[in-house]
């Protein structure tokens, strides 16, 4: 936002997290030098401290692997709803480190009420390939939080989904193709607007 006043709401509810912070008897210098030096870690706690139902996870991208080596080292099954061709016409990001915030749906909804959740949130959708970055470099996420993201294609449906779910004993990642319905339980992934 540089260069763009914050809104008014904003500033009261920086001063009001700045009024809460333990002072220095409560909180120790070596605490807040390690906060201080720990600042994406910071951003995390307060990001899912203040949003439960917002996660976010920072990791490095290796955007020189394709596409079948970023899926299998997820260390998930691929399980492939139409052909093989979709794989490689999913959209690629080029960032070298991503930091996306994941939401929890909440309830079941189709994938317009995803859209809009999105909205609500202030993301769009992360696209796959830094999904299956994160997948990756955290192998267990998906084993706790089921996540996905989508993106739009000129199809008759209009749209696809990767998705990372299951537990140790059945890792998937699944590309959908075609119309769903996402149970509550599910996390997607985006980036602010």
């Amino acid at each position: 936002m540089s260069g763009t006043a914050l809104p008014g709401w904003y500033v009261n509810f920086q001063t009001a997290v700045l009024q809460q912070l333990p002072r220095p008897g409560v909180l120790s210098q070596h605490d807040a030098e390690k906060w201080i030096s720990t600042q994406a870690k910071l951003k995390r706690e307060l990001t899912e401290t203040l949003l439960s139902d917002v996660l976010l996870q920072q990791v490095p991208v290796d955007t020189t692997l394709s596409w079948k080596d970023m899926l299998e080292s997820a260390g998930r099954h691929l399980y492939l709803e139409g052909s093989p061709e979709m794989i490689e016409a999913m959209p690629r990001g080029r960032a070298k480190k991503i930091e996306a915030y994941f939401f929890r749906l909440g309830y079941e909804m189709d994938i317009h009420e995803v859209k809009y959740k999105y909205k609500v949130h202030g993301l769009r959708p992360l696209d796959p390939y830094s999904l299956a970055a994160i997948n990756a470099h955290d192998q267990d996420f998906a084993d706790e939080c089921n996540n996905a993201t989508y993106w739009e294609v000129e199809a008759q449906d209009g749209w696809r989904s990767l998705a990372f779910h299951g537990g140790p004993k059945d890792r998937m990642a699944t590309l959908v193709s075609r119309q769903r319905r996402w149970e509550g339980s599910w996390w997607f992934a985006g980036i602010p607007l």
